[in-house]
């Protein structure tokens, strides 16, 4: 008689936010069966698609789809999401003895949502020539789509940008940032650009607007020579 697993599953997540982010890998875990099979095979389907059953899935650490009767929770390793979509990894787990194989579990599904996040927003900034730092201040609507933020700055208005900073995100829906900044040299004045990128992770991202801070690191000599003299008349 064929006997269907009672089936439960555990995620692994990478970062705790409310959206479901992309991972490298997740963990899934199952009741043991009775009586005690040869093994289990588990199995995955992506979105609309339907299971290959002659593929069962090859867990992290195992030679081939076969896993151990005496094991009931594995690490899936290399899961990717469709670049800018949300893709849903559905599963199932089937037991074995011999060539006899139980008919599916539960399905479970896993979420990696790879749509860019908001753009920042009132983006600003200003240099503080005492402190030689970037005074950056932006705003960022639904923030827990967002893992982190990237700064960039360049010479010429749209680029090419060199990373200035990586900020994480700590929940804020205003972000302020003072920055160390020493690229224009002692006595000159420059125009820097910067850009500020919202990123679900280190390939799905959002920009904001392009700003322009004047970078003014001249000196200016002190008067000499002051004295009292008679009023002119």
């Amino acid at each position: 008689m064929k006997k269907i697993i009672s089936f439960i599953i555990s995620f692994c997540f990478l970062f705790c936010f409310n959206t479901i982010l992309q991972a490298d890998s997740i963990g899934l875990a199952w009741n043991a069966n009775t009586p005690t099979p040869d093994g289990y095979r588990l199995f995955q389907r992506i979105n609309t698609g339907v299971y290959n059953y002659s593929t069962p899935i090859i867990p992290s650490g195992m030679p081939n789809g076969n896993i151990p009767s005496n094991t009931t929770q594995v690490t899936i390793n290399d899961l990717n999401g469709i670049a800018y979509q949300i893709t849903n990894f559905y599963f199932v787990a089937r037991a074995f003895i011999g060539s006899n194989e139980s008919g599916n579990s539960n399905e479970v599904v896993y979420t990696i949502d790879r749509t860019a996040p908001d753009s920042p927003s009132n983006f600003s900034g200003s240099f503080n020539k005492i402190a030689l730092e970037i005074n950056l201040s932006f705003g960022q609507s639904n923030q827990t789509e967002v893992l982190f933020w990237k700064i960039f700055y360049s010479e010429i208005s749209n680029g090419p940008y060199t990373e200035l900073a990586q900020v994480e995100n700590s929940g804020l829906s205003q972000v302020t940032i003072a920055q160390p900044f020493t690229y224009v040299n002692a006595n000159e004045i420059k125009t820097i650009y910067f850009v500020v990128r919202s990123h679900r992770d280190s390939g799905v991202y959002s920009s904001s607007q392009e700003i322009p801070i004047i970078i003014d690191r001249r000196t200016l000599s002190e008067p000499v020579n002051l004295r009292i003299t008679i009023p002119v008349q």
